[in-house]
């Protein structure tokens, strides 16, 4: 099933249970109603509505290197998700892929069935992924990892076309595309200005 579809079908079911649904509108402010426990949710449209409960649900966006070259390759050869892009890289040369972590490991295990190479790079001296997937990537001799290293810059026109890294000392790599997978950074930080409740966290 679609991404679209699944979406699809919450919005109906919803629907059918009469739940009012509010498209393309903004929380600005939640506010405690002192008087019976309630919140009042101040709305991007000037109105506001009443609740027993908020549930917020904020999801999340992947943590960025910062490095010089990175934002404008975003989106061309510099992507967030292998197993959405990789296949568009079908015999490349060379992959790479940020994070010794499971999701990096996992995500450079998949890579290697469209390219020739994939290295995996990471600042962390250690690595972080479980050794079941340390053995799986020992295993595959087309994967390089190399911890204890620092991307410091993305350089291309128009497409990756190289990193330079610092381990020690700075050198060039080359590379068709880069996977960011350093990680997911839960999106709270507004929730902050948005209101002073007690709240319970809920990993999904």
């Amino acid at each position: 099933m679609e991404g679209a579809e699944l979406a699809g079908r919450f919005v109906e079911q919803g629907r059918n249970r009469g739940v009012e649904l509010l498209s393309a509108v903004g929380a600005e402010s939640i506010i405690r109603d002192e008087a019976d426990n309630d919140v009042e949710i101040e709305l991007s449209t000037d109105d506001a509505v009443a609740a027993h409960a908020v549930l917020i649900a904020t999801g999340s966006r992947y943590r960025r290197l910062g490095v010089p070259g990175e934002e404008r390759l975003i989106g061309a050869t510099v992507h967030f998700c292998a197993t959405c892009d990789g296949p568009f890289y079908a015999g490349a040369d060379e992959l790479l892929v940020v994070g010794c972590g499971n999701s990096g490991f996992e995500e450079g295990i998949f890579l290697t069935q469209f390219a020739q190479r994939v290295r995996i790079i990471d600042r962390n001296p250690q690595l972080k992924a479980s050794p079941l997937l340390q053995d799986k990537v020992a295993g595959k001799p087309q994967i390089s990892v190399h911890s204890n290293t620092e991307i410091v810059r993305m350089s291309g026109r128009g497409k990756l076309e190289g990193v330079t890294v610092r381990a020690g000392s700075t050198k060039q790599l080359g590379a068709e595309i880069g996977e960011g997978i350093t990680g997911l950074l839960m999106v709270r930080q507004y929730l902050r200005e948005l209101a002073h409740l007690s709240y319970t966290s809920i990993n999904a």
